[in-house]
């Protein structure tokens, strides 16, 4: 991967982690206190389940590799 490339994805995760931080701050304004704690808790359980299938995703049985063709 080119230095450019390496460059972008050092890059990405600060400029996720700024959007994230943007739309939460947003977030405040436009909820109520009852919708935002709902949000959390929808944002919540959607990790959970996002780490548990990446989980799942790492433990999976592989094929075991044949001979080259």
């Amino acid at each position: 991967m080119s230095r450019v490339g390496d460059n972008r994805l050092k890059v990405m995760p600060d400029n996720a982690d700024g959007l994230r931080q943007q739309t939460l701050h947003k977030l405040q304004h436009m909820l109520t206190i009852r919708q935002a704690a709902r949000c959390f808790v929808a944002i919540s359980d959607y990790f959970h389940r996002l780490r548990a299938l990446s989980t799942l995703w790492v433990a999976r049985p592989r094929p075991e590799e044949g001979p080259a063709m």
